[in-house]
């Protein structure tokens, strides 16, 4: 069995993979600690496990802590992923290719057998927007604050945590109007108009770089992917787990160019 794990910035979420299919297990927010995201695998069913592989973003020193808790509890060395100048004929853009995040890698090579162009957007705590042109060739992407990073900053500017900022209730501000009457509202709605506003205006240039016909499409994952969709102006292919499927890809190239030694 191999375990697979996509750590970002603000949630963890983890796989299994087994006889052939993968099992999606859940989500969580891990608070930046390795050990917070070991003791969440530690309570899971985990018999049998012989991997593990991670897309990983975020600080060195929880990396490195994390590694050594899963080598301490099972003996076995996780492999983090990084990014590379190529692979299953999707090509990185990036001037270093490493530099790259390595979620964003993995997403751009689940789809490297579908059709292109095509546009990924990631709505985690961060917005990323990644670019394939039609031979596969990542043309480049943006990074900007996603809702979870505009949130945490008006907290801290007014000198709170961002559970008390936000309430135990965080989903259900004013839904009967998009002006708000109260601080923590103002921000709920005004983050949202912001990303949503963002994302409507790049769609809008990208299409209309694409529109000899060359039929560029859009793909949305990412933790706060699902909210954000019903409000974008444009059309969306919702894939929750995306990393997942080309965590699989990576894998089983790997797996073959080892056979192939």
């Amino acid at each position: 069995m191999k375990l697979l794990l996509d750590i970002g910035l603000s949630r963890v979420k983890w796989a299994r993979y087994h006889n052939g299919a993968l099992q999606y297990q859940g989500a969580i927010e891990h608070h930046g600690s390795a050990d917070h995201i070991f003791y969440l695998l530690e309570n899971n069913e985990l018999s049998g496990l012989k991997s593990v592989c991670i897309a990983f973003v975020g600080e060195k020193t929880i990396q490195e802590r994390l590694e050594y808790l899963i080598w301490k509890h099972w003996q076995i060395s996780a492999e983090f992923i990084v990014a590379d100048e190529e692979a299953l004929s999707i090509f990185n853009g990036y001037n270093h290719p490493e530099e790259l995040e390595a979620d964003r890698w993995l997403a751009m090579l689940a789809l490297h057998n579908e059709s292109l162009p095509v546009c990924i957007i990631d709505c985690g705590a961060r917005i990323t927007i990644d670019l394939l042109n039609n031979l596969g060739q990542h043309i480049g992407g943006l990074s900007f604050a996603g809702l979870k990073q505009l949130h945490l900053a008006a907290a801290q500017a007014r000198g709170q945590k961002l559970t008390e900022f936000l309430g135990d209730d965080q989903q259900d501000f004013a839904e009967d109007s998009f002006l708000a009457t109260n601080p923590r509202d103002a921000v709920l709605a005004g983050s949202f108009y912001s990303v949503v506003a963002t994302l409507d205006r790049v769609a809008q240039d990208l299409q209309e770089a694409f529109q000899e016909g060359e039929g560029l499409r859009f793909v949305l994952t990412g933790g706060d992917a699902e909210q954000l969709q019903e409000l974008l102006g444009f059309a969306t292919d919702y894939r929750p787990e995306l990393i997942f499927e080309g965590m699989l890809a990576y894998l089983q190239k790997k797996n073959q160019k080892k056979l192939a030694v």
